[in-house]
């Protein structure tokens, strides 16, 4: 298959499954999440890597589809260059980082913030 093919299957897959998940839980939107309530889901994430007993699984998902989803929509738009360098991982750790140590950013949209990651990190020159 085509790789931009493979690209945008992997974003609408990616896309339906965080609908259904935000259905699930009654969340309107994503964009209207604060960097401040990702960053609680994240840290759950966090725990899922550092393989702690007690994980709340669907806020770990939701943390990495929200993000994965994100480098999706940015890998597409053709805004990020360094893509061989990417790790979901390292992004969820690098937004943690910037949440906890930036007051403002902690009142912005996840979206803003993670995008400002992104780009700084792996955009294009």
């Amino acid at each position: 298959m085509p790789a931009n093919f493979l690209q945008i299957y992997r974003l609408l897959r990616g896309l339906l499954w965080t609908c259904l998940l935000y259905l699930h839980v009654g969340v309107a939107s994503a964009s209207f999440y604060q960097a401040e309530t990702m960053a609680a889901y994240c840290s759950e994430y966090i725990k899922y890597l550092n393989l702690e007993n007690t994980v709340n699984q669907l806020e770990a998902g939701l943390c990495s589809g929200y993000i994965a989803s994100t480098i999706e929509m940015m890998v597409l738009s053709e805004r990020l260059c360094k893509r061989d360098q990417l790790n979901l991982d390292n992004v969820v750790k690098q937004f943690m980082q910037e949440v906890e140590s930036n007051e403002i950013a902690r009142k912005h949209s996840a979206t803003y913030v993670i995008v400002d990651i992104l780009q700084k990190n792996y955009g294009c020159e």
